[in-house]
Formats: structure tokens, C-alpha cells, sequence
């Protein structure tokens, strides 16, 4: 196990629980969770958990609960980027074995850019399918490996914000001092989905809600596939 989850969640999304959570279990059985969430919960009582004050903005949530941390390999995702194959694990030690020995800074597990579905991504010299972040989408909320310190950088250099203008702020900030070693997770045969994102090889998962809604205009057959596995009525949050 070279790295462990750092998961932020929130009650309001209980609901979801048990998809986002039985697929991190199904994959990772053996690897360290950690858990930022407003408030104790039975369902969370197998996980180490993070409280933090609901009134706090997202940014000091992060930095909170990052400072203990130093520099351990983490994989920050949050409970609405749900795993939904299995991943190569391989290749994930790989991306660790590179932030591990500073390589890469930060390396996230999907391509982002707003481009065709068959624009052909550059290769990093770094790894032979990492492909470099594109300054608009050098740090996006995405499934990320990386260091806790580092991720510790991005938000300590952020002024307190809610989740949604984060990554709109951090942007002319993160491209300044950590550009050159952001990375994406990149294959050949990784298909676009929405407007600026793809499949994931190396850990695949889906970004299934979207303002508090099932994605199900992008994830039909998984999100029936795992709402059927979990028994959970998608219906009741809605879909996009």
C-alpha cells in the first residue's frame, strides 16, 4: 500500500454511501481510508474519520484536516468520483513511485481538456502514459495522487472558498509554482465523456453527480448497474 484515500464527503450524501464506498472497498479492501465528513455516522464507524464544522468553507476543511499528514501519498477524491472497473493497480504504484521520488507533483487519475474526443494527447518523458496538465485544467477536484504536503501548497495558497469557486481561483495561483510536474493519467483507447473529460484506464470511475443529481445522461449502464448492486433508488436524487 503505497498510498491511502482522503476522502471528503458530507451527510447530505448518505445516500451515496454505500455506492462510493462498497466500490472503494471492492477494489481497495486493504488500503487506509480517510474520511472528512461533518459528523459522526454508524455507516462510518469502519473508517478513520475526519469531523470537521459544517460552518467551516471548503478550503479549511482541507487544510485542516491535511496538516498531520506531511508527506505521505494520498489519492484526495471526494464521494461523487465513483470507481466503477478495476484498476490497474500497476500502474497506480507506478504514479506513487514517481511522486515518491519527486518526479511528478501531482497526477491526476483522467484526462481533462476541452477538446475533440479524438485529440491526441502529448506523452510525458515522465511515463509513458502520463500525458502534462494543460494550464487551464492544472488542478481540477478529480481523483489525484499526490503528496499530502503538496496538496497542502495548493490549498494554503487559496483564500477561504466554497468547492464550486476553488478550482476557478486556484488556477492562475497552481500554475505558477507547480506546473511543470502535473500530470494526467493518459491511454490510447480512453473515450471522452461530457465536455472536458475521459475514461479512466488506470483507475476508472465516473464523476456520477452533478449538482446533486445522477449523471445519468453520461453513465447510463453504470449507474444502473451499481444503484442495482447497492439497492439504491436513483430516482429519488433525480438524474441530469
Amino acid at each position: 500500500m503505497t498510498f491511502s484515500f482522503f476522502i471528503h464527503t458530507h451527510t447530505d450524501c448518505k445516500d451515496i454511501w454505500p455506492v462510493f464506498f462498497g466500490q472503494i472497498n471492492k477494489y481497495f479492501p486493504s488500503y487506509s481510508k480517510y474520511t472528512l465528513v461533518n459528523e459522526a455516522s454508524s455507516f462510518l464507524n469502519n473508517y478513520n474519520t475526519i469531523i470537521y464544522e459544517s460552518n467551516l468553507d471548503y478550503t479549511s476543511r482541507i487544510k485542516n484536516s491535511l496538516k498531520n499528514f506531511g508527506d505521505d501519498i494520498i489519492l484526495f477524491t471526494h464521494e461523487d468520483m465513483i470507481p466503477y472497473g478495476k484498476p490497474l493497480y500497476n500502474v497506480l504504484e507506478e504514479y506513487c513511485d514517481l511522486i515518491k521520488s519527486d518526479k511528478a507533483d501531482f497526477i491526476k487519475l483522467l484526462k481533462c481538456m476541452d477538446t475533440p474526443g479524438d485529440y491526441n494527447f502529448p506523452v510525458s518523458n515522465t511515463h509513458p502514459n502520463l500525458s502534462p496538465c494543460p494550464k487551464q485544467y492544472s488542478f481540477t477536484i478529480q481523483p489525484t495522487l499526490c503528496k499530502a504536503s503538496k496538496l497542502l501548497d495548493v490549498f494554503n495558497s487559496c483564500a477561504p472558498t466554497n468547492i464550486w469557486d476553488f478550482e476557478s481561483k486556484i488556477h492562475s495561483i497552481f500554475t505558477n509554482f507547480i506546473h511543470n510536474k502535473c500530470y494526467m493519467s493518459s491511454f490510447k483507447e480512453e473515450r471522452k465523456r461530457g465536455l472536458a473529460h475521459w475514461d479512466s484506464t488506470a483507475y476508472p470511475h465516473g464523476n456520477m453527480i452533478f449538482k446533486g443529481k445522477w449523471t445519468y445522461n453520461e453513465y447510463p449502464a453504470e449507474i444502473d448497474i451499481l444503484c442495482k448492486e447497492y439497492s439504491v433508488d436513483y430516482k429519488i436524487r433525480g438524474t441530469v
